[in-house]
């Protein structure tokens, strides 16, 4: 990221012109906010920000293939930096910069899924090794391959001398639910039925499971209200 702060520059209140289908965009909410910013309306790029006819934010495409990404920003003269928008804003951005990496975008993928692998910049095919041993090629799709396995096990990305790997696991496609003819009363053939241990330790289990969800959502709480505040912890 570049910013600039131009000395000659103004406070803009909005309303802001904000690009929705880009990353940095994703739950960005800039209402009541003084964003300072420079006067010029040049724009190196495609604007993803924007007050009127002045480019706030924009995302310029190098000719390497990078991107680069441009703030216009005077904090002496703004809000954002003390509002919500703020960590948003710079969350976006770290999240936007690590999915461009190159790897596996989930290293265990449900049976039937897709799983996605960002490649370097100009590879345009991959090597596919399969759990049974079939090998297959594949071509890249603006530096990302798509691949549904349809075998649990391991499979194997090659391209350009890297190897990628993630598993495939047998859990269900959808959601399983018990046969009714699994759950029965104590002497009926064919059905089968908890004993009191196995039924002790599966409340015991369960328990645990919630006292644990418990204090997992007591925390996001607090750090949501930390960042309800504009506090950048």
């Amino acid at each position: 990221m570049r910013i600039t702060a131009d000395q000659d520059a103004e406070s803009y209140l909005g309303p802001f012109v904000v690009d929705r289908n880009h990353p940095l965009a994703e739950g960005l909410a800039l209402d009541g906010v003084i964003w300072g910013a420079s006067k010029s309306t040049t724009t190196a790029g495609s604007p993803v920000i924007m007050a009127g006819n002045i480019s706030l934010v924009s995302d310029l495409r190098r000719a390497d293939g990078a991107r680069e990404v441009r703030l216009s920003f005077r904090p002496e003269l703004s809000t954002l930096q003390r509002s919500p928008a703020w960590p948003v804003l710079m969350w976006n951005l770290l999240s936007w910069r690590a999915s461009e990496l190159p790897g596996v975008s989930q290293s265990n993928v449900r049976l039937g899924s897709d799983a996605k692998i960002k490649l370097p910049p100009g590879v345009t095919a991959v090597e596919v090794s399969e759990p049974g041993g079939t090998v297959r090629q594949m071509t890249a799709l603006d530096r990302t391959v798509s691949l549904r396995p349809e075998a649990p096990g391991i499979y194997e990305i090659t391209a350009a001398g890297e190897r990628y790997l993630f598993v495939s696991n047998c859990a269900a496609q959808g959601r399983v639910r018990p046969k009714r003819e699994r759950f029965g009363t104590l002497g009926q053939p064919g059905r089968c039925c908890w004993s009191r241990e196995r039924v002790a330790k599966h409340r015991l289990g369960l328990s645990v499971a919630l006292d644990a969800s418990a204090v997992i959502a007591s925390g996001f709480g607090f750090a949501s209200a930390r960042r309800e505040s504009g506090v950048v912890v």
